[in-house]
């Protein structure tokens, strides 16, 4: 039983030897002076964590269709034209009008898109 207590647990070697190496980085930091004291230890800590970081590397996720989303939605974007246009055509009837035609064709087109996009 004596033996059991004079053995570190397994976890202590590990903290005993990062606080000497924090005790022997400290001591080099100071040793520099205090111009540069501020910047190495912002250099310091910056490659601690650039050295520990933990990413996690995820498996891409295979889509069933070959071609991907598109990032821009004629659908979407009709809405806001449309909104725009009924505002508009009492004000300023020629814009309002481009506008609202605008918003019906690429909604339709983007529907139509969609429909054709699926199958």
């Amino acid at each position: 039983m004596a033996e059991d207590a004079d053995k570190p647990a397994p976890g202590q070697d590990v903290e005993n030897t990062i606080e000497d190496l924090t005790k022997e980085l400290s001591r080099l930091i100071n040793e520099a002076g205090t111009d540069g004291r501020e910047e190495l230890r912002d250099y310091a800590v910056s490659l601690l964590q650039g050295e520990t970081e933990t990413t996690q590397t995820e498996e891409p996720v295979e889509e069933d269709s070959a071609q991907p989303a598109s990032p821009f939605s004629p659908v979407a974007l009709s809405i806001p034209f449309l909104l725009i246009g009924i505002i508009l055509l009492p004000l300023f009837a020629p814009v309002g009008l481009m506008l609202l035609l605008l918003a019906v064709i690429m909604g339709v087109g983007g529907w139509l898109a969609l429909m054709f996009r699926r199958k």
